[in-house]
């Protein structure tokens, strides 16, 4: 079971990285990213003003939902979601 993922910005490019692997994510729309590695989506939802709210994963069987809290994003099994930088976490 992943119990955490990353999603880091290097330059221009996004990666996300759990306990299983690190995968790019390629832009498919907006909003909408091809987890390369693990054949999956993520999709970054957001709220009226634009601000990212959640998270919807589905890659590699698995299907979650994560909503964003100060420390990140939240996924609904109580999993964790860091978004950070190159450089910061």
């Amino acid at each position: 079971m992943v119990a955490e993922v990353t999603v880091m910005l290097e330059g221009a490019n996004l990666t996300m990285t759990s306990s299983v692997g690190t995968s790019p994510l390629e832009k498919k729309e907006e909003d909408v990213f091809v987890i390369t590695q693990f054949q999956g989506t993520a999709k970054f939802n957001r709220d009226a003003s634009k601000k990212i709210i959640g998270i919807t994963i589905n890659a590699g069987g698995y299907l979650l939902e994560g909503t964003r809290t100060e420390e990140g994003l939240t996924l609904s099994s109580g999993r964790v979601m860091t978004l950070s930088k190159q450089g910061s976490r």
